[in-house]
C-alpha cells in the first residue's frame, strides 16, 4: 500500500472503446482523484493498439499528482515505464512468475496479482507460493458481496465477512467490488474473458460493500473506475457485448457511485483510524466504529442493512458525543451516553457513516 489508509483505483474496464483516448481521459482526472482521496492506479497492460507516448503522459500525471503508478503484467514491461509496481496476471504460468518476482527483488517494488479463485486455500498456496511478496484480489469477498446483493435481504450480513482472505490474510488482501474480469448484472455469462459467469454485484449493494472495504481496517481497498465514473457499453462498441435473445447485441450500463464514494473517501482519509470495534452480530443489520487516533481523533460509527433497516447500539468510546450521518440518509444526530456508547441508525438496503461533530 503507497500510505496509510490509501486507496487503489482499477482504472479501466472490459468495455473500453478507444484506450487511447481512455488514457487521455485518465490524464485529465488525474488531480481530481488524487484530491478524492486516491493514492494508486492500477493501469491496464501496453497493447499494440495503445500508444506508447500516451501511456507514459498519463503515467507521469499521476505520479506528479502524488499517486503511484501499478502496470498489468505478463512478461516484460517496456523500458520506457517508470512503475511503482506491477498486478501480475492471472493465468501467468508459475516458472515465468518466478522469473518476474526475481527480476523485480526490490523491497520498495509493490507486486499483487489479479489471481482469480474464490476457493480460500487456493489463494493461501499462492501466498505461500510466493513467499507472501504478492498481494491477492479478494476474490472470495467480491463473491460474498455478490451473493449478499442478490439475496434480496435474506443475506446472513453476520457472516459477510467470512473466509475470506481479508480476514484471515488482512495484509495481503486487496479488497474490491468489481474488476475487469466480474461482469456487469446485465450481461451474458461469460461476457467477460476469463471470469466466473453470474459474479457481478448488484448496484443497489454496492454503496454498503464499498463502506465495508473503505472503512475497515483491514484491506487494501481498490476502486473501480465504472463505480466511481460510471460507464456505458453500446451494440457494436466491443467484441463482449454479446447479443440477446432478439439478436441484438446488449447494452452495458455501469452506475456511478460517485457521490457516495467521495464521502466514503472523505471518511476514510480523515476518521478511518484506531480501534476498531465489530457489531457482526445480527443477520440483517451490522456495524462497527473507528475510534481514531491522536493525529485523527474524531470517531466514526457505520451501521448498514441489507434488509429493512435499524439500529444498533454501539460504543464510539467517546462519552457525551454528537454524530451527524455524513451519507446524508438520515437527518439529525445520534449522542452518545456517559460510557461512550450510541444508538445508530440506518435505513432499508442501506449504509450511514456517523461522524463525531
Amino acid at each position: 500500500m503507497s500510505e496509510p489508509n490509501g486507496v487503489l483505483l482499477q482504472a479501466f474496464h472490459a468495455h473500453i472503446l478507444d484506450f487511447n483516448l481512455h488514457l487521455q481521459t485518465l490524464q485529465a482526472q488525474a488531480s481530481e482523484l488524487f484530491q478524492a482521496g486516491v493514492t494508486a492506479i492500477w493501469l491496464p497492460k501496453i497493447t499494440a493498439e495503445v500508444a506508447l507516448q500516451q501511456y507514459q503522459q498519463t503515467a507521469a500525471a499521476f505520479q506528479a499528482a502524488g499517486m503511484q503508478i501499478y502496470l498489468q503484467r505478463s512478461a516484460e514491461p517496456p523500458d520506457q515505464m517508470n512503475a511503482d509496481g506491477f498486478c501480475l496476471d492471472a493465468d501467468l504460468p508459475p516458472s515465468l512468475r518466478e522469473s518476474i518476482l526475481q527480476q523485480t527483488s526490490e523491497p520498495q517494488l509493490f507486486m499483487m496479482s489479479e489471481y482469480w479463485t474464490e476457493q480460500i486455500e487456493n489463494l493461501h498456496q499462492y501466498i505461500s507460493d510466493t513467499a507472501g511478496r504478492v498481494l491477492l484480489l479478494d476474490v472470495p469477498l467480491h463473491f460474498n458481496f455478490h451473493r449478499a446483493s442478490r439475496a434480496s435481504g435474506y443475506y446472513d450480513m453476520s457472516q459477510l465477512l467470512s473466509n475470506t482472505l481479508v480476514q484471515q490474510q488482512p495484509a495481503l488482501a486487496i479488497t474490491f467490488i468489481e474488476n475487469h474480469r466480474s461482469p456487469s448484472p446485465n450481461s451474458a455469462p461469460n461476457s467477460a474473458p476469463n471470469s466466473v459467469p453470474n459474479s457481478a454485484v448488484e448496484s443497489w449493494f454496492k454503496p454498503l460493500a464499498y463502506a465495508i472495504i473503505l472503512l475497515r481496517r483491514e484491506g487494501y481497498p481498490c476502486l473501480f473506475y465504472p463505480d466511481y465514473y460510471g460507464a456505458r457499453c453500446t451494440p457494436n462498441c466491443t467484441p463482449n457485448c454479446t447479443p440477446n435473445s432478439e439478436g441484438k447485441e446488449s447494452e452495458i450500463w455501469l452506475d456511478s457511485h460517485r457521490w457516495l464514494l467521495d464521502r466514503f473517501l472523505q471518511a476514510r482519509r480523515h476518521h478511518a483510524y484506531g480501534q476498531q470495534m465489530d457489531y457482526f452480530d445480527q443477520p440483517c443489520v451490522v456495524g462497527w466504529t473507528r475510534w481514531g487516533n491522536a493525529m485523527h481523533p474524531k470517531t466514526m460509527a457505520v451501521i448498514m442493512s441489507d434488509g429493512w433497516g435499524g439500529s444498533k447500539w454501539m460504543e464510539t468510546g467517546q462519552p457525551d458525543a454528537a454524530y451527524y450521518d455524513l451519507t446524508e440518509h438520515i437527518q439529525g444526530t445520534v449522542r452518545t451516553n456517559a460510557e461512550g456508547w450510541g444508538e445508530f441508525y440506518c435505513r432499508s438496503g442501506s449504509v450511514s457513516v456517523w461522524i463525531e461533530i
